[in-house]
Order: C-alpha cells, then structure tokens, then sequence
C-alpha cells in the first residue's frame, strides 16, 4: 500500500512491506500522475519498507528515470539498514538522494 502526502510543493509517497513486483506496479500506477503535473518533486519515504528485491530495485530507478524526465526531482527517506545495504551494495543508492527521514527529504528542496 502507498500513501500520498502533500507538504507544501512536494509529494511524499509513503511505501509499507516489501517493495517486489506488486508494490513495483502500484508505485508505477501511483508516480504517473505526479509526473504528468510538469516537474514535480518526490520523496520516497521507505520507513516502513522491509525488503526489496529486483523488480523494487528496478521500480526505484524507473521512477527516477522518469521524473527526471519531467524535469523534476525524486529523493529516498529513512530506509532501514537492510534497505540502505541493497541499494548499497546494487549502486542504486549512487541514483538518489538519501534522507534519514521524510521531513529532511522534504525540506532539502528548499535549499
């Protein structure tokens, strides 16, 4: 489950459980619209994300791509040790900035 969050101009998108194939197809579903509002910026926050696996991974550096594309900006909040270790360890971390929160996410656009 994803849940969406406004904080003044920038979206938090809020993930749970383990970011595989299923999660992967609704964060999709979920990043299109933010994209298609003309450079937007996003916050994945994963404080609740136990796990990822390829199709995460590759989910992550889709939506990247693609707000990127627009014109935007995409960040990563608060993953777990586990978490930060795959993208670590994948170099997908080298993709993104990393936040130890959502809030400090959030507020680096004002910078």
């Amino acid at each position: 489950m994803i849940r969406c969050e406004t904080q003044g101009a920038v979206d938090v998108l809020c993930l749970e459980g383990t970011l595989n194939a299923e999660q992967a197809a609704e964060l999709a579903t979920t990043i299109e619209p933010v994209a298609a509002a003309g450079a937007p910026m996003v916050v994945l926050d994963l404080t609740n994300v136990q796990l990822v696996d390829s199709a995460g991974l590759e989910s992550l550096l889709d939506c990247c791509d693609l707000i990127n594309h627009v014109g935007g900006s995409i960040k990563l909040a608060s993953p777990s040790p586990l978490v930060a270790d795959v993208l670590r360890l994948t170099g997908v971390e080298k993709r993104f900035e990393i936040f130890d929160n959502a809030k400090a996410g959030v507020g680096s656009f004002a910078r």
